[in-house]
């Protein structure tokens, strides 16, 4: 194994790591080190089946971190949720006047 592939092999899987654990403030030290390697390895060519499991470690790497981002938006949407749900509902009452009803603090939930 040469070099460059190896060490970006290794930042692959610091990357899978950091994004596993989700240790996102790993990742801004990870990437620019991974950058670097690609452009070092864009001006060679290599071994093409360590190539190969390099491309599938950055694709998984990609899904994992695609799989966070969506964890991470459904989560504020559920903030949001119980933000909006603990503010109360307005609502007619039996006179035609409005009034708010569930006005009160509601805790999130450990699932």
């Amino acid at each position: 194994m040469k070099p460059v592939l190896q060490d970006l092999y290794d930042a692959l899987e610091a990357e899978r790591r950091a994004l596993l654990s989700h240790n996102f403030a790993e990742l801004d030290e990870i990437i620019p080190i991974k950058t670097a390697l690609i452009e070092r390895l864009n001006n060679q060519t290599e071994n093409p089946k360590l190539l190969a499991q390099i491309r599938e470690s950055s694709m998984s790497n990609a899904r994992i971190l695609k799989a966070s981002q969506r964890g991470i938006e459904m989560a504020i949407r559920r903030v949001s949720q119980l933000r909006k749900a603990s503010s109360g509902s307005t609502v007619y009452g039996p006179k035609g006047t409005t009034q708010t009803i569930g006005a009160s603090p509601v805790a999130p939930q450990n699932r």
